[in-house]
């Protein structure tokens, strides 16, 4: 093995930031700035669900549906594979086992070629078990592995890790695999994911803002459908869960999670749907500042009007901060009330933006 130290670029991210799988992929993709447009073309409609295990009930989980997983390449639409500025390949663990003599080895060679990886390891950053990492750097000399995930009280940062903590963790989820512990999950093929090792290197790649895809995903959430088409109904990624829901009927489950700690039927508090939600508002804002900056829009008032959406969810999120730490019921009733107000206001601002841009056609792209 030879002995330079090597460190590839991570990007800062403030556009999505609450899952680990999305904020790997910008960690390199960030890095390019003519991404910016892909990402305002991708990242439009949500869905989400409530993940329910041994009789608990957690808080709504909630994604894009381009779903930003690097191990989910089943999955139509799949980001990773769809984005034209990185090119992903995949190992499984038993030819890694074969071919080097450790994991440190093929880490090695991959970032020594530009690569970053993304791997399953067990209890890497904290006890919660199986997650994904993303390995940006290696230090022969030191022995320690450059490693990006969420380790600093939830939020996304860069740490070094001994190699001998890396290839335990490593290991233990071969381990896992070997005793067939992931064919149990609620995840189709969660299996095979985790058998997979994902190395990825930036691209030179081209996009352009299409209009009428965004058009389409913006129906797509407004109408709370899954925006992937016949594909969505014949393979639903999420059919395991029943109370799976798409675009505007999101607001139900954060409801509906809201109204059962009201009523005591759930005492984990979970932050992450609000951060996932108001970063949802704010790239849509963004967005809109691109479409009135580009000559898709006229005037700034639906600009102005979904501002006014983004610094609700901003309430709602400190709101519900000052709940977790207080439990006071008014603050939760606040919380609902704000939450239908924005509902309300979001359906209304969306469908005029829908008839504008019926109206405006094709724009001509400054």
């Amino acid at each position: 093995m030879k002995t330079d130290r090597i460190v590839l670029p991570i990007a800062k991210n403030n556009l999505i930031t609450t899952w680990s799988s999305t904020n790997h992929l910008f960690a390199i993709l960030l890095n390019n700035t003519n991404s910016y447009e892909w990402i305002l073309n991708t990242y439009v409609n949500i869905y989400g669900f409530t993940y329910k295990r041994e009789n608990v009930v957690y808080a709504p989980n909630f994604h894009y549906t381009c779903l930003s997983y690097p191990n989910s390449a089943h999955y139509p639409g799949n980001a990773w594979d769809s984005c034209p500025f990185i090119s992903k390949h995949s190992v499984d663990r038993s030819t890694i086992k074969r071919k080097y003599d450790s994991v440190v080895d093929f880490l090695y060679e991959c970032t020594a070629n530009n690569y970053y990886v993304c791997t399953e390891t067990k209890n890497l950053f904290s006890d919660d078990g199986v997650h994904t990492s993303l390995v940006f750097g290696m230090d022969p000399e030191q022995k320690k592995v450059s490693v990006c995930d969420h380790f600093y009280q939830g939020k996304y940062g860069e740490k070094l890790i001994n190699y001998s903590a890396y290839e335990k963790a490593y290991q233990e989820v071969d381990d896992l695999l070997r005793n067939g512990y992931f064919e149990k999950s609620q995840v189709k093929n969660r299996a095979h994911e985790v058998d997979y090792v994902y190395y990825i290197k930036p691209i030179n790649g081209h996009y352009a803002f299409n209009i009428e895809l965004f058009k389409y995903d913006l129906t797509s959430y407004l109408n709370s459908d899954n925006n992937i088409g016949f594909m969505g109904k014949k393979d639903n990624f999420y059919s395991s869960y029943s109370d799976c829901a798409y675009g505007l009927d999101t607001y139900n489950l954060l409801i509906d999670y809201l109204n059962n700690l009201s009523e005591g039927k759930i005492e984990f508090e979970d932050y992450r749907s609000f951060t996932f939600l108001k970063e949802h508002k704010t790239l849509m804002q963004k967005r809109l500042v691109y479409l009135y900056d580009k000559g898709y829009l006229s005037c700034d008032s639906t600009v102005t009007r979904w501002a006014e959406i983004c610094d609700a969810f901003t309430l709602i999120q400190d709101l519900f901060i000052k709940y977790t730490i207080t439990d006071n019921q008014e603050t939760l009733k606040k919380i609902l009330a704000l939450i239908y107000d924005t509902r309300r206001v979001e359906k209304e601002v969306l469908k005029a933006l829908c008839l504008t841009l019926e109206k405006t056609g094709n724009a001509q792209v400054i």
